[in-house]
């Protein structure tokens, strides 16, 4: 069943950090807890078992994403 959940979660990880190299193609920065970092540092960062993170999508004036701001949030 272990086996089940990590495949899970390695999955769900590579989807998250495929979306975010797109985003990151567009020149949107990546922010957690208020650093920057890149796609790949994100991603390390907030996909975890020990802590959650919302997401805010800042969309620039011409209505595309521009920053992707994480802040860990309490149980």
């Amino acid at each position: 069943m272990q086996d089940a959940n990590e495949k899970n979660k390695h999955i769900a990880a590579e989807e998250i950090l495929n979306f975010w190299d797109r985003v990151q193609c567009r020149d949107a920065k990546f922010f957690v807890d208020g650093q920057v970092f890149g796609a790949e540092e994100t991603a390390l960062k907030t996909v975890r078992e020990d802590g959650a993170y919302m997401a805010d999508y800042i969309l620039g004036t011409d209505g595309k994403i521009q920053q992707v701001r994480y802040d860990r949030i309490s149980p």
